[in-house]
């Protein structure tokens, strides 16, 4: 979604997105750029949910790179500059009974100085298997941290 008013969750959340790899050599994801275009400088907070698709055999390939299996985001700021590569990993080992799985993941986008628009991408690369992305959220810090499961 792109547009200029984010004050909740429900207007910039991405819906379950699946990415599935067979080959360890490729990528995948889901990209979107949010056009924030903020007056002022104030930081961001970036949420998702995501899980691993337990295969037969389980996880064939793990990559050790955290940015690997994250909620990705490069940052363009109001005078033109950017910060690329930010990121929120997810542990592709993680499962537990008591959620199926499903992790967390949240940060705060640094705003050193206002932020015009940021490309979020759900991560996947250089690993076999899939992963299910969810809920994927950038909101104001203010209204955003109400709604972490912390």
């Amino acid at each position: 979604m792109v547009g200029s008013s984010f004050d909740t969750c429900t207007d910039t959340t991405l819906s379950l997105q699946r990415v599935e790899l067979r080959n360890v050599g490729h990528t995948a994801g889901a990209l979107q750029r949010v056009d924030v275009k903020q007056s002022r400088a104030t930081p961001l907070l970036l949420s998702a949910w995501s899980r691993v698709v337990p295969d037969e055999g389980g996880v064939a390939s793990v990559s050790t790179q955290l940015s690997d299996y994250s909620i990705y985001a490069d940052i363009t700021y109001v005078d033109g500059t950017h910060l690329w590569a930010y990121s929120i990993p997810f542990d592709p080992m993680h499962t537990t009974a008591d959620d199926d799985g499903w992790q967390q993941g949240y940060g705060v986008l640094p705003a050193p100085k206002a932020i015009e628009a940021v490309v979020l991408v759900c991560m996947y690369r250089w690993q076999i298997g899939t992963v299910l992305f969810d809920d994927v959220c950038l909101s104001n810090l203010e209204t955003g941290i109400c709604t972490l499961q912390v």
